[in-house]
């Protein structure tokens, strides 16, 4: 599939973002862009497949039923810890948002932690209206 931007906003009654291996179909993916649904999850045990996506930017607002992002960090034998998806550049959130996230791989919120950048959830909320 070619599809590079996902943007759900406004989406009250959807609950799942991804559902079964449909991320790995979604190999040219680039942004997730999701807003104002309360009611979404992720999925609990998503994966990428890692060296085939080109996921770059990761916005969430107002979904704090989101509490797993879909990516995990990724094993390169040469390194001694794990790795985010080589192409990510940032994620973008409210603090409480990022705070509130539960981690499949305990090391995974230290690691991504760098490419968090904080937004105040009016900037979000302006930025998804446009």
């Amino acid at each position: 599939m070619n599809l590079k931007i996902i943007e759900v906003v406004a989406c009250g009654s959807v609950i799942w973002l991804f559902r079964g291996d449909i991320l790995n179909s979604l190999q040219n993916l680039e942004e997730i862009v999701v807003g104002d649904c309360a009611k979404m999850r992720a999925g609990k045990h998503l994966r990428w497949s890692h060296h085939s996506h080109f996921l770059r930017s990761v916005d969430i607002l107002g979904c704090n039923a989101l509490k797993r992002l879909p990516m995990a960090l990724f094993d390169d034998s040469n390194l001694p810890q794990q790795l985010p998806p080589p192409s990510l550049k940032e994620i973008k959130g409210t603090l409480s948002w990022w705070e509130s996230l539960e981690w499949d791989q305990p090391e995974a919120k230290t690691i991504l932690h760098p490419y968090f950048i904080e937004e105040d959830a009016e900037m979000l909320k302006h930025r998804l209206e446009q």
